[in-house]
């Protein structure tokens, strides 16, 4: 896989909504592993890839000492899985409360990926064999598999519900 690493006239700045509803459009057009190319994800997103050893990738500070984080892993070696993902990353603590930057809801990625076609299953985890707090959501459809790590909150109510992304991954395999 190559990428250039010429930079477009101008690589826009991105609020977190704004790449959050690009990474979706990416996603609804995903159609096949030949989708999955530096190339298709830099006309999609309108963001240049650098390259890494780790595969190409993009990021861009949103303030507050928050960045995301766009990567593509390729098939390392041919025939493995082909991954793309979408980090929040908080620079100074990794659990940091999103409200500054949560302009898309873990609802709106939610919804999306069930318009899309995506089954969904909701992955907790377990304390003493009881069911506990919400982990993560995986979503397939046709070989495609979407993961979602989600900000969970407890509020005044004493419920706990997932509000914000930290992470959204699709992954094919063969």
């Amino acid at each position: 896989m190559t990428t250039s690493n010429a930079e477009p006239a101008i690589n826009p700045t991105l609020t977190a909504e704004e790449v959050g509803r690009r990474f979706l459009k990416l996603l609804e057009g995903v159609k096949s592993r030949s989708d999955l190319t530096a190339e298709h994800v830099q006309a999609a997103m309108g963001l240049a890839l650098k390259d890494s050893p780790n595969g190409p990738f993009h990021t861009q500070a949103l303030g507050g000492g928050w960045l995301y984080v766009i990567s593509l892993r390729p098939e390392t070696p041919p025939g493995n899985s082909i991954s793309l993902n979408l980090e929040f990353i908080d620079q100074s603590d990794r659990f940091a409360d999103m409200s500054s930057i949560c302009g898309l809801t873990f609802e709106d990625y939610h919804n999306a990926l069930k318009a899309m076609g995506y089954r969904d299953v909701f992955q907790y985890d377990q304390i003493d064999g009881e069911v506990g707090r919400l982990i993560g959501v995986d979503y397939q459809k046709d070989g495609f598999f979407v993961s979602i790590q989600p900000e969970v909150k407890r509020f005044s109510d004493g419920k706990v519900y997932p509000t914000c992304v930290r992470r959204i991954g699709l992954l094919t395999t063969r």
